[in-house]
């Protein structure tokens, strides 16, 4: 991968968070119903952290970038794990939030999601263990780095400036330009925002990565 590219794949990502951010433009009333609430919840953290992910990579600083990236994924996997999981058997979120009762482990959310997909052929078949030791293991990888350890901290052992190579950067890129463009169909499907959901699916679907979506 050239510099160009590189600098092509950022480009794009922010274009399309630019767009998001103007199709989010209407100010939702409380609902009764605590699932949608913190789906707007989930949205609008992840939607702040995306931006900071963005400017960090714009910024040369990828290594930073990859603490904020393992906090989307997380909150990423628990708004589709509670929508598809737990919201169909009815479970109380209250006590998740406040603390009281906890979330099922990363791996274990995960495994439920791809469970689902292969029974329902849905389309989140595969889609979650990308990021668990059985593929890619992007988020062991992650969340090694965040409490000291693992391949990315051995990068700072040897030198004073430590780089992450562009094939690197542009998987930060890409994972975290996916992940954040699905939450957002997620939640204008979710959220009834119809309109929405139709333009930023018609503009996804000009990229590569979302044409057999």
């Amino acid at each position: 991968m050239t510099v160009e590219e590189l600098q092509a794949s950022f480009d794009e990502a922010m274009n399309n968070f630019k767009l998001i951010s103007k199709l989010n433009n209407k100010q939702l009333s409380p609902s009764e119903d605590d699932y949608l609430n913190l789906n707007r919840a989930y949205f609008r953290i992840c939607t702040d952290f995306y931006e900071t992910f963005l400017h960090l990579i714009g910024e040369g600083k990828p290594f930073p970038a990859i603490v904020i990236l393992r906090s989307i994924l997380e909150i990423y996997t628990k708004a589709i794990y509670l929508d598809v999981i737990e919201k169909p058997k009815g479970t109380d979120v209250k006590p998740l939030i406040s603390g009281e009762k906890d979330f099922p482990s990363f791996f274990k959310m995960t495994s439920a999601l791809d469970k689902f997909g292969e029974e329902g052929k849905n389309g989140l078949e595969g889609m979650f263990m990308q990021f668990t030791k059985q593929d890619l293991a992007q988020y062991e990888k992650f969340s090694l780095f965040t409490h000291g350890r693992g391949e990315f901290v051995k990068t700072f052992m040897s030198v004073d400036n430590a780089q992450l190579c562009i094939e690197g950067v542009s998987d930060l890129i890409i994972t975290a330009k996916w992940i954040y463009e699905t939450l957002s169909l997620h939640y204008f499907g979710l959220q009834k925002l119809t309109n929405e959901f139709q333009r930023l699916a018609h503009e996804l679907k000009k990229y590569t990565m979302y044409k057999n979506s």
